[in-house]
């Protein structure tokens, strides 16, 4: 007779977690749970239930990724290694989130720093960006990113620097694929705060910290939107396992990036400046669809070589960090370029797109006009360009 040797018995360690409303904390049933498993590239299905509870079993020491999807609600993730051994039962970290798609609903985009008095996006800040980018072309929503500050310095200070970083925050996100006409850049400054520290009120570097913060607001949904989600998570079925090659590739992307960024130290010293400590390795974690996008270079037939002359008002389009194709981003305003010309400066690493040349502020600010009435709500006045 034949000895069989029976299959190695693998131990499971049973895994469990909370999906809940971002703002109430309310649980949430029906999410659909992705259960991705890096070492045998599998992904399992999973459903909450009317507590907002999800259960399996899982492998010890082993990483995993889950991500919570509902309709009608922005999706979380977040990424965890089971303990190695010695215990039955483990949760995951922390409970998954999910953000319901309502009008003025925001949420505070977390990990995006700027140097003390500067507006630039440093490249810690991307990360957060590029999920924001993720949601806007998964959602039809158009949305207000603010910038808020803390209360020292001059409330016009802070004003015109908040106002600075919405809009470099913004210029952003619309150089990497999204429409101008569905996003707007709002700084608050000082005006509001979070906690009590006004003006002359002693507060903790920390307290301070909480006002410094950039928001995301939904300012509008298209129920009726032609913008289509190709990835419905009803069509799985609980209990399902299926290979990641039928994700698509970005599918889990933002999980693994915001891991990164969580997983390096965030320091803040004396003079409000947030440094980030620690280096991203993007390659390994970000698989831009949009990277064969962005090498796309103006014809020089369209870029004004005018000379800047000592009293003139330019309206400043967008200020971003790679060239911009014509036809491909001001396409709306073909017109108004063959009208008033269009030039381009760089500064400080940025290409900054200026239209028209004018003595006086009032034609500047009709042009203004019709370009926020096309959708650049972003634009705005600048005197003597450089």
């Amino acid at each position: 007779m034949k000895h069989v040797i029976p299959a190695p018995i693998i131990p499971q360690l049973l895994v469990s977690g909370f999906v809940k409303e971002l703002d109430s904390k309310e649980p949430i049933e029906g999410a659909t749970l992705f259960v991705f498993n890096p070492k045998s590239d599998n992904v399992m299905i999973l459903e909450s239930d009317s507590l907002g509870n999800f259960e399996t079993e899982l492998e010890y020491d082993n990483p995993y990724v889950v991500k919570a999807m509902k309709d009608g609600y922005i999706y979380d993730c977040t990424p965890f290694r089971t303990p190695e051994a010695g215990v039955i039962e483990y949760r995951v970290p922390r409970d998954l989130l999910l953000f319901k798609l309502n009008i003025n609903q925001s949420f505070i985009v977390e990990n995006i720093y700027y140097d003390l008095d500067k507006w630039f996006i440093r490249e810690d800040a991307k990360m957060p960006l590029d999920n924001l980018i993720n949601i806007m072309n998964q959602y039809p929503i158009e949305a207000e990113l603010s910038s808020h500050t803390d209360s020292r310095a001059s409330h016009k200070y802070n004003i015109e620097l908040s106002q600075k970083r919405a809009e470099s925050a913004v210029e952003y996100i619309i150089a990497n694929g999204i429409s101008p006409s569905r996003i707007t850049a709002k700084g608050y400054g000082e005006t509001q705060l979070v906690n009590q520290c006004a003006d002359g009120v002693s507060c903790t570097e920390e307290q301070h910290q909480a006002n410094r913060r950039t928001e995301f607001k939904i300012t509008s949904i298209d129920q009726l939107s032609d913008m289509q989600n190709p990835f419905d998570p009803e069509v799985f079925k609980v209990g399902d396992v299926i290979s990641i090659k039928l994700f698509d590739e970005g599918f889990f992307s933002n999980c693994l990036s915001q891991a990164e960024i969580e997983s390096n130290s965030i320091k803040k010293n004396e003079n409000s400046t947030d440094t980030f400590d620690g280096k991203i390795d993007q390659t390994k974690i970000r698989k831009n669809k949009r990277a064969a996008n962005n090498k796309i270079v103006m014809p020089e037939s369209n870029i004004s070589d005018k000379s800047t002359s000592a009293n003139t008002y330019h309206v400043q389009v967008i200020a971003v960090t790679k060239t911009l194709d014509r036809e491909s981003y001001f396409t709306n305003i073909n017109d108004l370029i063959d009208k008033y010309g269009i030039s381009i400066s760089k500064v400080d690493g940025l290409n900054k797109y200026q239209i028209g040349s004018f003595e006086n502020y009032s034609d500047a600010s009709k042009l203004r006009q019709a370009l926020i009435s096309r959708g650049y709500k972003t634009a705005f006045i600048v005197k003597n360009a450089v």
